[in-house]
């Protein structure tokens, strides 16, 4: 497989991990979140998140990721969605996001998130389906467009049980249209642009995440493991972090993580992010 390629699927991992870190706070709350990794890909985070009603909440984010050393390399990231409190015990949330290039590759993604609490116990269900656009620009003949579709069903459960403690795991299935292992040939790195092989080529089949919290008067201590398989080269990337959230300097809530991210395919690399949150 063409060195672009390898590059480009851990890029698309690091997208993959922050585009989706939202904190829901009880009546709202805007943040500014910064990441890099050890290969200078660098992603920025906007995001609101605020009751509109007694029952209803907005959410909205937006993000953006670059590369110092590879001007080519800019993907956009956004995400709107609206939550409906049933009741104390049960919540829905639907949302809709796109995340690519135009004219390069675009995905757009229509979701519901269902949380039920019970107890001790918190469960989630998350279906979600996307339309995939790559556009294919040959040297030679017409462009064209390839289009293919995916659905998603996500499953986590979380434990409370313990006192100043939570643990949780996150499982994810993903079934496309068409194969999309057709995206790791050198075919498509001849036709394909550096943006559209970044994001297909994180790609996900499954993913399997646990976690662990503890929690302190004014802080918060989070451990996470989480392994994910490509629906590209059907290889494996583990991603191991520890994110430390501290309250304290209310209204603002401070957020640092550091993780490891190491793949069947490529060289290990390290990612650090910061996250700032006025709350309400």
């Amino acid at each position: 497989m063409p060195g672009k390629m390898y590059r480009s699927r851990r890029m698309a991992f690091f997208v993959c991990i922050f585009c989706m870190q939202m904190n829901v706070m009880a009546s709202g709350s805007i943040g500014l979140q910064f990441s890099q990794d050890s290969t200078q890909v660098r992603y920025q985070q906007l995001d609101l998140d605020s009751d509109v009603s007694k029952h209803d909440a907005l959410q909205v984010e937006v993000g953006h990721l670059s590369s110092a050393d590879a001007s080519d390399l800019d993907v956009d990231h956004w995400q709107i969605g609206v939550t409906h409190k049933f009741s104390d015990t049960l919540s829905v949330a639907a949302h809709a996001g796109f995340l690519g290039k135009q004219n390069d590759i675009e995905i757009n993604r229509y979701g519901v998130d269902i949380n039920w609490n019970r107890g001790d116990w918190w469960f989630g269900v998350l279906p979600e389906y996307a339309d995939i656009t790559l556009f294919v620009n040959p040297r030679f003949g017409v462009s064209r467009q390839y289009e293919t579709s995916s659905t998603r069903l996500g499953i986590s459960v979380a434990y409370t049980g313990i006192r100043d403690w939570e643990m949780g795991l996150d499982l994810s299935a993903t079934n496309y249209e068409k194969d999309p292992t057709v995206l790791a040939s050198r075919l498509a790195s001849a036709v394909l642009s550096s943006k559209a092989l970044l994001v297909s080529s994180g790609l996900e089949k499954n993913s399997v995440a646990v976690h662990v919290t503890r929690q302190f008067e004014s802080s918060d201590l989070t451990l996470s493991l989480n392994r994910l398989k490509s629906a590209v080269d059907q290889e494996y990337t583990d991603v191991a972090s520890m994110n430390w959230m501290l309250y304290s300097l209310d209204p603002y809530i401070l957020s640092l993580e550091v993780g490891v991210m190491n793949s069947q395919a490529l060289d290990t690399s390290e990612y650090g992010m910061i996250e700032v949150r006025y709350a309400w």
